[in-house]
């Protein structure tokens, strides 16, 4: 499968008659509007046809290109705009796969708006931190008192739960165990792992991917009858994929990290495109170790899986942001479109490692393909497993 079979796959959208058609739809332009506040004017160009987007509690959408439009992004053909407007190219995405360029503006300015455009485009509201309680949010579970589907509730709710004392001590020990070995064994051109430096300069893996076809002696965690059970109350009709879309990975964080994709800032598992194909889905994170602060915890922001979110709104002081507490053998659950960070550890021991393990959609499973992620349709991944995102440079 390549990127353009997969376009293939969802209806055409026309640049032009999308635009007319949305500039009339009052309820999605109003719906946009939350979104742009402190933005300046956005114009999108294809071929010949160009439009401006105008900031406002009801967006304005007028044809041509103002002159006070601070970014001006040309779609680079008719496949990039509907790839985009499918949501299967994201902002990023489309960026990272030579969709888009810019004759005004850069990156920081079209990413901005992407919350305001799903709006538009999708009908999918921009994130109210207003309506969600990030106490209720962050209430844990215990495995074998709470029923699990109350554990899904609370996950359909606010995109994530935690459950505790999923795992024995001696399952986390294999689990650990068998991790330490491929970690061990790798290098930075192993396929499927991603590397960063340490704080000493050394070069450390901080993902390692398919470790259940690598490691055969930790599989039996894909049919784990404790977790099927935690996915299915969550989200039901949901296939496993050990052997694609990263497979059953590891995430091991390294204090003082520098480089690679380890520390990530606030972000979507679906960031790079595909949510139209990835989502509904969910990965369910073992815990191979605690997760605190100190250890680079996992943090999510509640309820903001339905939702599109500005990146750089994000207050962590008042909005329902809620930091990962977990011991060694507790499990969360998490799906794609939450947003949710992994900053880097505070303390100077050991980081977090966990085990995470994919669920979704039974035709993403088939248009993947195995041994394949979706961002590999967007992008190969690096050579050297020093895997980076270039945000490219604003031009003016």
């Amino acid at each position: 499968m390549t990127l353009a079979h997969l376009s293939a796959m969802f209806p055409s959208v026309d640049f032009v008659d999308a635009h007319r058609r949305l500039a009339v739809d009052v309820d999605r332009r109003r719906a946009a509007g939350v979104g742009t506040a402190g933005l300046r004017p956005l114009a999108l160009a294809s071929g010949d046809a160009a439009v401006t987007i105008r900031p406002g509690t009801v967006v304005e959408i007028v044809e041509g290109i103002d002159e006070d439009a601070t970014c001006v992004v040309v779609f680079n053909g008719a496949s990039a705009f509907s790839d985009f407007h499918n949501e299967l190219r994201s902002v990023p995405g489309v960026q990272l796969s030579g969709g888009i360029t810019y004759d005004r503006g850069g990156y920081a300015e079209f990413d901005e708006w992407e919350p305001a455009l799903r709006a538009l485009y999708q009908g999918r509201p921009v994130y109210d931190p207003a309506v969600h309680d990030g106490t209720l949010a962050g209430r844990p579970f215990v495995h074998g008192v709470d029923p699990v589907d109350v554990v899904g509730a609370h996950v359909r709710r606010f995109g994530f739960a935690v459950v505790r004392g999923v795992f024995d001590v001696d399952e986390i020990a294999e689990l650990d165990a068998a991790v330490a070995r491929l970690e061990q064994g790798s290098t930075p051109d192993t396929p499927g792992t991603w590397w960063t430096t340490d704080a000493n300069g050394t070069a450390r893996p901080c993902q390692i991917h398919y470790t259940t076809q690598r490691a055969p002696e930790m599989a039996w965690i894909e049919s784990d009858e404790r977790v099927t059970a935690l996915v299915t109350a969550s989200i039901p009709g949901l296939v496993p994929h050990p052997d694609r879309g990263n497979g059953v990975f590891a995430v091991l964080k390294h204090p003082g990290a520098r480089g690679g994709m380890t520390d990530l800032p606030w972000h979507i598992d679906c960031g790079l495109g595909g949510h139209t194909l990835l989502c509904p889905g969910l990965h369910v994170g073992v815990q191979l170790t605690a997760s605190n602060p100190a250890l680079g915890a996992f943090a999510v922001l509640a309820g903001s899986h339905e939702s599109s979110v500005r990146r750089a709104r994000v207050d962590e002081s008042t909005w329902p942001v809620v930091v990962a507490d977990t011991r060694p053998g507790d499990v969360t659950i998490h799906v794609p479109h939450v947003f949710h960070a992994a900053p880097p550890p505070t303390g100077d021991g050991p980081g977090r490692r966990t085990l995470y393990l994919g669920y979704g959609r039974q035709e993403a499973y088939e248009a993947i393909g195995p041994g394949r992620s979706f961002d590999d349709l967007l992008s190969d991944t690096a050579d050297d497993g020093f895997v980076s995102f270039d945000d490219g440079a604003a031009r003016s």
